[in-house]
C-alpha cells in the first residue's frame, strides 16, 4: 500500500505551527466571479486557519460559535500575528467579515484582494474584561488622538499592525462610505496604505 503524498512544510507554514496556530493546508479550484468571465480567483498556499492564536478564537460575525477561514498562508500568517497583538492588548474573541469572496473591487472590473484569499474584514474584538469593540460602534473618525476607551483601543490596534508591517493596506472607516462598518487589511503586492485620516 502506498503512502500519500504529503509536501514539506513551507517556511510558511512552518511559522504558523511557530506562533501556535490551529490550521490545517487545503485545496481550492479557480473559479471566475459571476459576470466576469476574464477574471480568475486563484489561492496559492490555501489553509484553513481555525485559531489565530492559542487564547483568542476566530469567529465571523454572523455565527455564534468560532469558526474558520479560507486563506492563503500568507494571508494566514498575517491574521495570526495580528491576533497576537490583539491578545497582547487583551482580546479574547476577533470578530471578522470574511476572507475569501471572489468578486471584483466594487464599482470595477478588477478582481479585489478578496479574491484571491489575501484580505481580511474586521468588525471588532470582545475583550477579557467583558468589554466588545467594533469599529461601526466606537472607531472614532478623523480625530489625531481618539477619547474613547473603544476608539483609542482599536486605534492602538491597527496602528500596532501597520507598524509592525504584517499587513500592506490598511484601510479604515475614513477610506470612504463602503468602509465604515470594518477595516479591511490586505497583502496586495507591492502596497503600502494605511488610510485612517
Amino acid at each position: 500500500m502506498s503512502t500519500p503524498f504529503v509536501p514539506p512544510p513551507t517556511d510558511c507554514a512552518s511559522q504558523l505551527d511557530a506562533l501556535g496556530a490551529t490550521w490545517e493546508p487545503t485545496t481550492h479550484d479557480d473559479e471566475s466571479p459571476e459576470g466576469y468571465p476574464e477574471l480568475v480567483c486563484t489561492i496559492e498556499e490555501p489553509v484553513r486557519l481555525y485559531e489565530p492564536v492559542p487564547g483568542i478564537t476566530l469567529r465571523y460575525v454572523e455565527d455564534d460559535t468560532p469558526g474558520n477561514v479560507l486563506v492563503n498562508c500568507q494571508t494566514a500568517l498575517s491574521i495570526a500575528r495580528s491576533s497576537q497583538v490583539a491578545a497582547e492588548l487583551g482580546a479574547v474573541e476577533f470578530v471578522h467579515y470574511g476572507t475569501y469572496n471572489c468578486r471584483p473591487i466594487s464599482g470595477t472590473s478588477e478582481l479585489s484582494q478578496h479574491g484571491f484569499a489575501n484580505a481580511i474584514d474586521i468588525y471588532g474584538f470582545e475583550l477579557d474584561d467583558g468589554s466588545f469593540w467594533t469599529i461601526i460602534d466606537h472607531w472614532e473618525d478623523f480625530v489625531e488622538a481618539p477619547a474613547t476607551p473603544g476608539g483609542s483601543w482599536l486605534r492602538d490596534w491597527t496602528d500596532a499592525i501597520w507598524d509592525m508591517g504584517f499587513w500592506n493596506i490598511v484601510l479604515t472607516p475614513e477610506y470612504n462610505e463602503a468602509h465604515d462598518n470594518h477595516v479591511h487589511v490586505d497583502l496586495t503586492p507591492g502596497g503600502n496604505y494605511y488610510y485612517w485620516e
